[in-house]
């Protein structure tokens, strides 16, 4: 299991090697997670994430799939899913988490 946190900053995280579960916590900040390097483990991860009064950034490869989730959100602008998906994708990233008085961006590198 992969965990990151930020409070009250910005900070630029890398996700490297095989992963199946990764939890991001972010406040009164921002958070940019990229993926290039992460290898989905049986072709799927589960990503939470848990965000106030802050933005947090997914950029994840272009071929990749990705499903949002048990999302909560509340004030702020939410999900914004930049990212389009690719159908026949073989690796698949499930989103899930709370966003409040902030923003969850997912975006391709």
């Amino acid at each position: 299991r992969v965990s990151y946190q930020n409070a009250f900053g910005s900070t630029v995280k890398y996700v490297t090697g095989e992963v199946s579960r990764i939890h991001l916590d972010n406040a009164f900040g921002t958070m940019e997670v990229y993926f290039s390097d992460a290898v989905l483990k049986d072709h799927m991860a589960n990503v939470k994430v848990d965000s106030a009064f802050g933005r947090v950034v997914l950029y994840v490869p272009e071929s990749w799939q990705v499903i949002s989730e048990h999302m909560e959100t509340a004030f702020g602008n939410g999900m914004v899913m930049e990212h389009k998906n690719n159908p026949g994708a073989e690796d698949t990233l499930y989103v899930s988490g709370d966003i409040s008085f902030g923003a969850l961006l997912i975006t391709t590198m």
